[in-house]
């Protein structure tokens, strides 16, 4: 008789189709399969340079600054000072620079003044006729005459102090035919150091006036 074949033919056949819904089944189930998957890691960048935080070398970079694909703020005249703050773009290099990015002339230390005076001494006018030869060659130039002090004494004297010596290089070199519209007198004290006043040696370098090219 045929039956018992019959009978284990259709159980196969049903188990098969039984079988092929499950697979069926298992493959529209997407949920499984994302689940399965990593998720990917946040990405973040705290001053939103567009540089992960990772691979971030300048973290901080004020709101709107043009940075590299380091995340540092351009410079594009190698001279130290980002493009953001350089009111000297294109400096030449090895060239000595503020730090608003414009070239110091000249530098008149400490000691080319009578102490805590703002008096010069002969060697400052001596130094300071060297740059009078120089501006009379460039009669278009214009020129800050900045002094600064280390941070010893109060702020106030200090303010004080820097201004009367920015001012009495600046009535020498009016003295000497330099145009005062040429000039700009500025005091700033003890607010831009160019060395740690925590040292003797960098406090000396601190207490300057400069000369500084503002161009045409």
């Amino acid at each position: 008789m045929q039956f018992p074949n019959l009978i284990r033919n259709s159980l196969l056949v049903t188990a098969a189709i039984a079988l092929t819904g499950c697979a069926a089944t298992a493959k529209l189930q997407p949920s499984a399969k994302l689940a399965m998957q990593a998720t990917p890691a946040p990405i973040f960048d705290a001053d939103g340079d567009g540089v992960p935080d990772d691979s971030d070398r300048c973290p901080g970079t004020p709101t709107g600054v043009t940075v590299d694909s380091n995340g540092c703020a351009l410079d594009s005249d190698g001279d130290g000072v980002p493009d953001h703050a350089d009111s000297c773009l294109g400096s030449q290099g090895g060239v000595t620079v503020d730090s608003k990015g414009c070239e110091v002339v000249l530098k008149l230390d400490n000691a080319l003044f009578e102490y805590n005076s703002a008096k010069l001494t002969r060697d400052a006018r001596l130094v300071l006729d060297q740059a009078i030869y120089d501006l009379r060659r460039t009669p278009t130039k214009r020129i800050e005459v900045a002094g600064h002090t280390d941070s010893l004494g109060p702020k106030e004297y200090n303010v004080k102090l820097s201004q009367r010596r920015a001012h009495s290089v600046s009535e020498y070199l009016i003295k000497q035919g330099i145009q005062s519209d040429r000039l700009v007198v500025l005091g700033y004290g003890e607010s831009l150091p160019i060395a740690s006043n925590d040292a003797r040696a960098g406090r000396v370098s601190n207490r300057r006036v400069e000369l500084v090219d503002l161009g045409s």
